[in-house]
C-alpha cells in the first residue's frame, strides 16, 4: 500500500531501506550530475541545533538512494521539501554538503582528503553507509587507504572496536582494517584481547586465506584492483 503523506521515511539503518538491492545512486566519478540536477531546492536540517542547508533536491538524490526515496515518494519529507537529521554531526555534514557540489572532501578548516584524519574519514564512510551514498563511501575509503599507506602504522584496538560497532559484517571498511592488520605485523595476544570477537574471527580468516607471496610484505597487496574496497551496484566499477 502507498504510504500517506503523514508517514515518515524509515530510519536509514532499518532493513526496510537496506533490503533494496538495486542502487540508483552514483558510485563512480565518471558519472557526473547534469544541468537538470540543479533545479528545486530542499532543506536539510542537521543536528540538534537544526542547522539548515539548502541543497538541490535532484543532486542530493543523484548521490543518495536514501534521499531519493525520501523526496520522491509520498512521505511527508517529499511534500514539505524538508528533512531533519537530528543525529548528524554538523561539522561532518559540512563536508558532505561540499562533496555534493565539488566531489572533494574538505573541512571548514580547509583540511582535505587524507589530511582529514582516520576518525573523520571513517565517519564520512559511515554517513555514506547510513544514507546510501556509495560515491561518498568510495571517496572516503580512497582517502582512508592513502592515509594508511602514508603513516604506515597499525590501527589501535580502540579504532577497530569503534568501526566494528558502527559497520555491518563484511563491509569494505571492516575488510580493509582487518587486511591492513593482517599484512602489517603479527598481533600479540594482549592486543587481540582488546579486539571485538568478530574482528578476531575476521583476522583469522584473512590470515588463513592469505597467499604465501603476500606474507610478511608489510602492506596490503596492490593486485586487488581499485574497486576491491569500494561499494558498487552489480556491474558497476571505477
Amino acid at each position: 500500500p502507498q504510504p500517506s503523506i503523514t508517514d515518515e521515511i524509515p530510519d536509514p539503518a532499518s532493513s526496510t531501506i537496506r533490503e533494496r538491492t538495486s542502487s540508483q545512486a552514483v558510485s563512480t566519478l565518471s558519472k557526473k550530475p547534469q544541468s537538470e540536477h540543479f533545479g528545486t531546492l530542499v532543506i536539510i536540517e542537521v543536528g540538534p541545533q537544526k542547522k539548515a542547508y539548502s541543497i538541490h533536491k535532484d543532486l542530493l538524490c543523484f548521490y543518495s538512494d536514501y534521499f531519493h526515496r525520501a523526496f520522491n515518494g509520498s512521505f511527508k519529507e517529499a511534500v514539505e521539501g524538508k528533512l531533519s537529521l537530528p543525529d548528524a554531526d554538523a561539522d561532518l555534514f559540512y563536508i558532505v554538503n561540499g562533496f555534493l557540489y565539488t566531489r572533494q572532501l574538505r573541512s571548514q578548516d580547509n583540511q582535505t582528503g587524507p589530511d582529514l584524519g582516520f576518525t573523520t574519514l571513517g565517519n564520512l564512510w559511515g554517513f555514506g553507509d547510513r544514507y546510501l551514498m556509495p560515491l561518498l563511501q568510495n571517496t572516503a575509503m580512497d582517502a582512508y587507504i592513502k592515509r594508511a599507506y602514508t603513516l604506515k602504522g597499525t590501527f589501535s584496538a580502540q579504532s577497530i572496536a569503534r568501526r566494528y560497532r558502527e559497520t555491518f559484517p563484511g563491509s569494505p571498511l571492516r575488510r580493509f582494517l582487518v587486511d591492513w592488520q593482517a599484512h602489517k605485523s603479527e598481533q600479540s595476544r594482549e592486543k587481540l584481547g582488546n579486539w571485538p570477537q568478530e574482528a578476531v574471527v575476521d583476522l583469522a580468516i584473512a590470515l588463513f586465506s592469505m597467499k604465501p607471496e603476500h606474507r610478511g610484505i608489510n602492506k596490503v597487496p596492490n593486485d586487488r584492483g581499485k574497486c576491491y574496497y569500494h561499494v558498487h551496484a552489480e556491474g558497476d566499477h571505477c
